[in-house]
């Protein structure tokens, strides 16, 4: 759905928006639960959580999803998902990431 909006005009930053007579909420309204870290922010416009269970997941996906998230709640989304990639493609592939966020800045 984001994508076939995106082409007509979906900034995709988590914003209030209408696109195409159709208005496009931020996840704090229906979605406050960070699927990274498990937490949830509610907020004054929260109208609903949606706990997902990631049922579309078999059980060693979401062993995986749960270890990252307690992970991302301990050492914060940036350095968690480096710990991630360093423990599931190296050492060098922290590095080959870190260099091309550092590039496509500058």
């Amino acid at each position: 759905m984001a994508s076939v909006l995106s082409k007509h005009g979906l900034l995709q930053n988590d914003m209030l928006q209408t696109v195409k007579g159709l208005t496009v909420y931020p996840s704090e309204y229906f979605n406050p639960k960070d699927w990274r870290t498990g937490e949830v922010k509610i907020t004054i416009n929260t109208h609903a959580i949606h706990h997902e269970d990631a049922s579309w997941l078999n059980d060693k996906q979401k062993q995986s999803l749960r270890r990252r998230q307690r992970v991302n709640k301990l050492l914060g989304i940036k350095l968690g998902g480096a710990w991630t990639t360093w423990k599931n493609e190296g050492c060098r592939a922290v590095f080959v990431k870190m260099h091309k966020k550092l590039m496509s800045k500058s």
